[in-house]
């Protein structure tokens, strides 16, 4: 896509029964965007919700951000089947942008607990867009931190995201719903492509390379990825590799 974009990025998230899509994307020239939803099965749209049911497996598809999209129901080609059209849906952006971010999470329907499926919902902070997932017991809230997406060099991508202060590109913190307001609650952390993360003079993560990480405060279960050589602390727990 070189011809059409100079950033053209989707990352994925899996977490608490959801499945996160991010896609971060640079045109050469402005326009309006379209994100296409093609399916087997059956589909049926409510606004920004698309249901898709194919056999016994069923998924729900909801587009958090950008919120005013414009939808349309079109005809494509059949995978391998040139003879043979099938419908597929296109979000279309309503404003002519070069930059332009989507957010969209996945919720597949477990056989076994359809009656408490997660609940997903949009974030906004100081540039920064993100989606909060209500799953079970806990809530955790994942951002995408808008300084980091390359567009802003000079000062490393610092940001602060609901209080939290970093320059990681993707952020989330988990914690129970009855203690959603509380920072001191948080049972996860996950981290991408940053190198601390602090709030209020707590640090969380200290590393002086970035890294992709993922950790419960207060114990060493911990997983951290990035340069061969590091030295990476999680609150009071220092990791290194050699």
């Amino acid at each position: 896509m070189s011809e059409h974009f100079s950033r053209n990025y989707r990352h994925w998230l899996w977490l608490d029964g959801v499945i996160l899509i991010f896609d971060d994307l640079m045109a050469h020239e402005e326009g309006i965007f379209d994100w296409l939803l093609h399916y087997q099965g059956s589909a049926a749209r409510d606004g920004n919700h698309v249901s898709i049911t194919n056999g016994r497996a069923k998924v729900d598809v909801f587009f958090v951000h950008p919120r005013a999209l414009d939808v349309h129901e079109e005809e494509g080609l059949a995978d391998h089947e040139p003879n043979k059209k099938v419908p597929y849906f296109s979000f279309r952006t309503q404003k002519s942008a070069r930059v332009q971010k989507f957010i969209t999470a996945i919720i597949p329907h477990q056989p076994q607990n359809t009656s408490h499926l997660p609940v997903v919902e949009p974030l906004t902070d100081w540039r920064a867009s993100g989606i909060r997932v209500r799953s079970g017991q806990n809530v955790t809230d994942v951002y995408l931190n808008l300084q980091a997406d390359g567009r802003r060099m000079n000062v490393n991508s610092n940001n602060t995201i609901a209080g939290w202060e970093t320059d990681a590109y993707l952020l989330a913190w988990t914690r129970p719903a009855a203690g959603i307001d509380d920072p001191t609650a948080v049972s996860r952390f996950f981290v991408a492509c940053g190198s601390y993360l602090r709030r209020n003079g707590d640090v969380q993560l200290d590393s002086l390379s970035k890294v992709f990480a993922v950790w419960k405060p207060g114990t060493k279960e911990a997983q951290v990825l990035g340069q061969e050589k590091r030295k990476v602390a999680l609150g009071n727990f220092v990791t290194r590799s050699h």
